[in-house]
């Protein structure tokens, strides 16, 4: 090693024929923490003995921080400076871009591992630059490539790369309808390296892109997957076998569904909204189908392919690749449904007689998406005959009772704060430095506590910026950090308005999930909270057509991802480029609110709660209730729902949210719930509300927020 330090130490002095001033810029970024302090001592011992007097400027960095202290090094004693870096404390991500303005008559000893995770400008170091890596784990493309774009040389003082250098750490976790994803066991394919999952479903195995895995349990057929460059695999283990990449959506029960619909009368004080509705005398007459009676009968529905009212569009095209078409409910019981798409089913509704009619109600929005899930996300229609009207009136001249879904809950209005050891030990601290010096020290002790960085991130933001940023941005540099963490700090960086800093986050999430459909819409909002509209205006609209990422089915998230389009557009603003949104983003439907709910830790059990004016509630479940929702959440890479309040009798809406716990018991990963507000959406008074929310206390159900309707 000493031979090779010489061999070096004699190249930098053929470059450099008089030494005026060094600049050491030394990487303080949490992955620094574990650098060979020994090896680049070593190489800084070996130059200050070739050049023993000069000036020296030692600037520490990470992503927010730049400190610059000033030495002179007379007959080689560089002692200060060893003792100044040996104090260095490692926190926050890595980036360059700081390093700028250096003069031209220096050298500088850049002392990095090249593991860059915020990506700015490029820096331009002027002079002559020595790249240096003392750290083990680092990025060797990177290193080189910033020696490269600065003209300088780039120094390995790690003689050998790690043995695993090509290889890479794949986790994930095993979903189970039976809580038996423990028994599944991970193997890669023609190699004797295999694991078995956790108790809680999470597994981590090493393998290289383009292995296959593996996934094997007693009595399931296995199932193969090759593994790219994205590190999580989720799995979802069904009692029939496991299931990749695709989701089974099972067809209900007609006597689940009854039961829910029959009960609930279509009078607006009950119902909740001022749905749509013909009773019989108002149905056209002389008719021999339910569809020729109710022609022109409501606005804004239209009827597609052989004037069916089957195929109805509902406030017009919601998708393009799926289906449009609404589903149909006849006395509580859902009838098979037509598709839109090329070479669809259709399903003709000419056997119904109109005579035998009551009525018929058009539910969207919220009482729609909200009674029947992602089912009648394109609208419901529900057609009453005369016989289960009857029957309705005969159960009413019974004994009057409450409705079922009468609200009667206690919500906390007023969060209680987080309460942590951690927590309260940084709070009993009067000063933010000396704070910060104890989050340094107690770092090591709680750095597993899942919520910690978040916590501290959250409580630092009003005291000093950069110490919260430095606090932060540690979940992007350590590798270990898991997605409901990231997301969970994405959504505190949001709140907070630091837009720089969660467009940094969002970036992180897609390039460590790029199969999550979330993963681009959470980017392009981000974009747009950053000011970069046009970006994020051209993502939502690739997500929209699919071209963004072909392999990837964004259905769920289309509706979001038009309503932003629409958003977006309506800024009118001279300098965006509108030609390629299409016709249905030019208006916005009117809305009493739409609502966006989010959340970070897919194994969050919650209910949300619409509360009307009358005080009758829909519920809303992420719950194992509807696992089908939580198996599709899992395969697509999705974690939000959009709701929509329309058409509402005057007075006050409440939406709360109960939480009940993970549904996977060793699941500690806190719960951080976002929701956005957009009241009066598409009316001259729209404005928006974006709060975030940490559940933790299980049993306990908060107000989220209020709708005022006028």
């Amino acid at each position: 090693m000493i031979r090779f330090l010489i061999l070096i130490l004699f190249t930098i002095s053929i470059s450099v024929n008089a030494q005026t001033e060094t600049i050491i810029a030394w990487d303080i970024s949490l992955s620094m923490k574990e650098r060979d302090l020994e090896k680049e001592f070593d190489f800084i011992t070996k130059y200050f003995e070739r050049y023993q007097d000069t000036q020296v400027t030692v600037l520490q960095f990470n992503n927010v921080n730049l400190s610059e202290t000033e030495f002179t090094i007379t007959d080689g004693d560089w002692s200060a400076i060893k003792t100044l870096l040996e104090s260095s404390q490692y926190n926050g991500a890595t980036s360059y871009h700081l390093l700028n303005n250096i003069p031209s008559t220096s050298t500088t000893l850049l002392f990095t591992d090249g593991k860059e995770n915020i990506e700015r400008d490029l820096p331009l170091i002027e002079g002559t630059l020595y790249v240096v890596n003392g750290n083990k784990d680092h990025d060797l493309k990177n290193l080189q490539f910033l020696a490269l774009a600065n003209k300088g040389r780039f120094i390995n003082l790690i003689s050998t790369l790690p043995t695993s250098s090509n290889y890479i750490t794949y986790t994930g976790t095993i979903f189970s309808e039976s809580n038996e994803a423990s028994e599944v066991v991970i193997s890669v394919k023609g190699t004797n390296n295999s694991v078995i999952a956790n108790k809680d479903g999470t597994y981590s195995i090493e393998a290289q892109p383009g292995d296959i895995l593996v996934f094997s349990s007693l009595g399931l057929p296995p199932i193969e997957k090759k593994v790219t460059e994205d590190r999580n695999l989720n799995v979802w283990v069904k009692n029939d076998g496991i299931q990749l990449d695709q989701v089974f959506i099972k067809n209900k029960k007609a006597e689940k569904e009854s039961n829910v619909v029959v009960k609930k009368e279509r009078d607006p004080k009950t119902i909740g909204y001022a749905v749509s509705t013909v009773e019989e005398e108002d149905l056209n007459q002389g008719v021999s189908n339910i569809s020729d009676a109710t022609e022109g009968k409501f606005s804004g529905v239209t009827k597609g392919v052989n004037q069916d009212v089957s195929q109805s569009l509902i406030r017009g095209l919601s998708t393009i690749s799926g289906n449009n078409y609404p589903l149909i409910i006849i006395d509580g019981a859902p009838i098979a449904r037509s598709y839109s798409t090329t070479n669809g089913l259709l399903q003709l509704t000419d056997f119904i007689d109109p005579k035998n009619v009551a009525d018929v109600t058009v539910l969207k929005g919220l009482a729609a998406t909200n009674q029947y899930g992602s089912e009648g996300s394109n609208g419901v229609i529900l057609i009453k005959t005369k016989m289960e009207a009857a029957r309705e009136e005969a159960e009413k001249s019974g004994r009057v009772k409450k409705p079922d879904n009468f609200y009667e809950g206690k919500p906390i209005y007023t969060l209680p704060p987080t309460e942590t050891k951690y927590l309260n030990e940084i709070k009993n601290v009067k000063d933010s430095k000396s704070a910060y010096n104890l989050f340094l020290n107690q770092r090591e002790q709680f750095w597993n506590e899942p919520a910690y960085i978040i916590d501290l991130y959250n409580h630092f933001t009003p005291l000093n910026l950069k110490m919260a940023q430095a606090i932060g941005y540690n979940l992007l540099e350590r590798e270990e950090s898991k997605l409901s963490s990231l997301k969970g700090l994405l959504y505190a960086t949001t709140q907070n308005k630091h837009y720089e800093m969660a467009l940094d986050v969002a970036t992180h999430l897609l390039e460590q999930y790029p199969e999550d459909a979330q993963s681009y819409l959470d980017l392009a909002l981000a974009q747009k909270n950053a000011g970069n509209k046009q970006i994020a205006l051209n993502m939502l609209l690739a997500i929209d057509n699919g071209t963004i990422n072909p392999s990837i089915n964004f259905t769920p998230l289309l509706k979001t991802v038009n309503n932003e389009i629409r958003n977006i557009a309506a800024t009118k603003d001279a300098h965006f480029d509108l030609s390629k949104i299409g016709v249905k983003h030019l208006t916005k439907p009117n809305l009493d609110a739409r609502i966006v709910v989010a959340w970070n830790n897919p194994n969050a059990e919650f209910e949300l709660f619409f509360v009307n004016p009358s005080n009758l509630f829909y519920k809303w479940e992420h719950t194992n209730n509807n696992l089908e929702r939580l198996q599709l959440e899992q395969l697509l890479g999705i974690n939000q729902e959009e709701f929509e309040i329309e058409g509402s009798p005057k007075g006050q809406w409440l939406i709360t949210v109960k939480y009940i716990g993970n549904r996977i018991f060793e699941d500690i990963e806190p719960t951080f719930l976002k929701y956005t507000v957009q009241y009066d959406y598409g009316k001259p008074t729209e404005r928006t509300e974006e709060k975030v929310l940490r559940l933790s206390e299980k049993g306990s159900e908060y107000v989220l927020f209020k709708v005022n309707i006028n």
